[in-house]
């Protein structure tokens, strides 16, 4: 049953959830490679990635993923190692999410342009 507050109260809850504001999944770079092996409990896997700071919204999508033997990239807070560990024992390989250079568009279109 919930209880009712205060206007007061409503804003006072309200201010002080801004002082913590949760990125969204898309703006967050990704610093990990989850590929999934054998996952026997994705429920427990599920309560890992939240465990480690990753949202539920997003620990969701991501297991929807995972189940449909998806390789992903995601963000998830802390060192790369401690993450490894903590989700490996839950059927998973995780590794360093490292992006690809950017590539020069205009060298591409004009190849000439770059030789001089």
């Amino acid at each position: 049953m919930s209880m009712k507050l205060s206007l007061r109260e409503a804003l006072e809850r309200a201010a002080a959830s801004k002082d913590e504001p949760l990125a969204p999944l898309d703006s967050v770079a990704p610093n990990v490679w989850i590929k999934p092996i054998d996952i026997p409990h994705i429920v427990a896997l599920a309560k890992a990635m939240v465990g480690l700071g990753l949202r539920l919204k997003y620990a969701h999508e991501a297991i929807n993923r995972l189940a449909a033997s998806e390789t992903i990239a995601i963000a998830i807070p802390g060192e790369v190692g401690a993450i490894a560990a903590a989700l490996e024992p839950y059927g998973v390989i995780v590794t360093v999410y490292e992006q690809e250079p950017a590539v020069a568009m205009a060298g591409l279109r004009e190849p000439d342009r770059n030789i001089r």
